[in-house]
C-alpha cells in the first residue's frame, strides 16, 4: 500500500477512534436500548483489548503501524516511559492546549468507560430506556 493511502487510512482510523470516544462519553445517556447495550458490551470489549495490548488500544496500534511508527518498546522499560502519549492523552492535549499527566488521563478514561457501563447496565436492568 502506498504511503499516502496508508496515511489516509490512518486518518480514517483516527476519526473512528474519536467517534468511539465521543460515543462512550454520551452513549449511556441516549434513549435507545441499542446504545445502552453497545456501551455495556463495548466497555468489556475495550477492557479485554487493553489487557491484550498492554494497556494500549488496538486502534492506536493499527494507526501507528499505518503511519510507519516503530514498534512499541517493551512494557516497564525506560523507552516505554518516554514513548508518545496514548490516543486519549494526545486528544486531551489538543483540546486543552496543554499536556495532562497520562495517569490522570487514564483515570478519567476508566471512569468514563466503567461509569458509562454501570449507568447503561442499570438503565437496561430497570427498563428505563425506550
Amino acid at each position: 500500500m502506498s504511503t499516502p493511502a496508508r496515511h489516509a487510512l490512518a486518518r480514517l482510523i483516527w476519526a473512528l477512534h474519536v467517534a468511539i470516544v465521543a460515543f462512550f462519553l454520551v452513549g449511556w445517556a441516549l434513549p435507545w436500548r441499542w446504545a445502552l447495550w453497545t456501551v455495556a458490551v463495548g466497555a468489556v470489549v475495550l477492557q479485554v483489548g487493553w489487557w491484550l495490548c498492554n494497556d494500549v488500544c488496538w486502534l492506536t496500534l493499527l494507526e501507528e503501524r499505518l503511519k510507519g511508527a516503530p514498534e512499541a518498546p517493551p512494557p516497564g522499560t525506560r523507552e516505554e516511559a518516554e514513548a508518545a502519549p496514548n490516543f486519549v492523552s494526545a486528544l486531551v492535549d489538543r483540546i486543552l492546549g496543554r499536556p495532562m499527566p497520562e495517569s490522570r488521563v487514564n483515570a478519567v478514561i476508566y471512569g468514563i468507560v466503567w461509569g458509562g457501563f454501570t449507568i447503561a447496565v442499570a438503565r437496561l436492568w430497570l427498563g428505563r430506556a425506550a
